[in-house]
């Protein structure tokens, strides 16, 4: 097909080929067309997207393959898709659908895009990302193994590269060269390298390992979008940005607290600006986040007490007396159900270690063997006898 042919729009959207293949995630058509026409890669639709656009917003994860590759061979030239209003929409899209790392790329190369606002919704992408409270740890439930192994789990952060502006596209070879994304972490640096793939491939360790890849992905991103505000505003500028935007009150509403206390780090000054008529500490009691609350405030002012002589601490106890008595009768009522249930687990138990499944030997003959399981040398009696007694003992317990 001739190259020119591939740069043919439909008439609905505006789309060419190559667009259709990054909202498909067709990796290997894309590359063919971009090595026939690298022209491509900035050709925009009726909306003003590109393909790198139309991927961000339409992949899955498990077609991340095509968006990285659209992100490696796409050319930064004017007007550039990668600034302004565009560039915001495209950084948001990327954020929205879970692509960190390259996110986290574009906003190390495009720091101005941090403030910048898309104009469908008027967002910053520090809004987008304080928004997905499930991308920090703080907004996962994890059980107490989970706490326990978490920290041994290493990840390493490493946003991929960006193709040189300056490259020539149309003499890429047919496999360019791929942008790297996340180096292979370790359980432990104790480890040996043979059993770390194994281990990864543990369908709950790896669920954990790439929970926290995104947890240490969304905190660095929070990381450089602050930097890049503290470097180029002034106190003014950055309460004005702070209280024109919902950022701090949606952190305190979910609970974000790594980006509350990110966001003291480099302003502490922000604990005592008003947004929206509110302090954060206003905000957080109004939330009912006690966990706000005391991530926000300093340790000194947490023991300070009012006129009559009463912590906050004292004074929630107080307020809260019928809600504690509410809740011991809620319990007392759950405790009672519960005991119900497990008596006739442990009763039902308790019959069914003595009445076996296939019966005992019971003949005169056999007085060697009387009274034993006629199934005793079978795998799955063993089974049911270890099954037996864990519901025995547990319901009992």
């Amino acid at each position: 097909m001739p190259s020119e042919a591939l740069a043919l729009k439909d008439s609905k959207y505006g789309f060419t080929a190559l667009h259709t293949a990054a909202m498909e995630g067709n990796t290997r058509v894309a590359k063919l067309m971009v090595t026939t026409n690298g022209a491509l890669t900035q050709i925009r639709d009726n909306y003003g997207r590109v393909p790198l656009h139309i991927a961000s917003k339409y992949v899955s994860d498990g077609q991340k393959e095509v968006l990285q590759y659209l992100y490696s061979v796409s050319r930064d030239n004017d007007p550039s898709h990668f600034t302004g209003r565009c560039g915001a929409s495209l950084l948001c899209d990327l954020i929205d659908s879970n692509f960190y790392d390259i996110a986290l790329s574009i906003v190390q190369d495009y720091p101005k895009l941090v403030t910048e606002k898309t104009k469908k919704d008027g967002v910053c992408a520090l809004e987008v990302l304080i928004r997905r409270p499930f991308s920090f740890k703080s907004g996962n439930k994890t059980t107490w193994w989970q706490n326990l192994l978490y920290p041994f789990l290493q990840v390493d952060i490493e946003a991929p590269n960006h193709l040189d502006n300056r490259a020539d596209i149309e003499n890429l070879p047919e496999s360019p060269r791929e942008s790297s994304t996340v180096c292979r972490g370790a359980i432990t640096k104790f480890i040996p390298d043979c059993l770390i793939t194994y281990l990864t491939q543990v369908s709950f360790i790896k669920k954990m390992y790439d929970q926290k890849l995104i947890n240490e992905q969304a905190s660095k991103l929070v990381s450089d979008m602050l930097i890049q505000i503290n470097d180029t505003m002034n106190k003014s500028d950055v309460i004005h940005f702070f209280k024109t935007s919902s950022l701090m009150k949606t952190a305190i509403t979910y609970g974000t607290t790594e980006v509350i206390v990110q966001c003291l780090e480099k302003f502490p000054y922000l604990l005592w600006s008003e947004m929206e008529g509110q302090t954060m500490v206003q905000i957080a009691i109004a939330e009912r986040n006690n966990k706000g609350v005391e991530s926000i405030l300093l340790e000194r002012y947490r023991l300070v007490r009012n006129k009559d002589g009463m912590t906050a601490q004292y004074i929630f106890t107080e307020k809260h007396k019928a809600l504690v008595t509410k809740g011991e009768k809620w319990m007392r009522g759950t405790s009672h159900s519960c005991m119900l249930a497990a008596t006739l687990i442990s009763t039902v138990a308790f019959a069914a270690a003595f009445t076996v499944p296939g019966g005992n030997y019971n003949d005169a003959k056999r007085n060697t063997v009387n009274g034993l399981p006629i199934l005793l040398n079978i795998n799955s009696f063993i089974v049911f006898a270890v099954a037996d007694a864990l519901a025995l003992f547990s319901s009992v317990t």
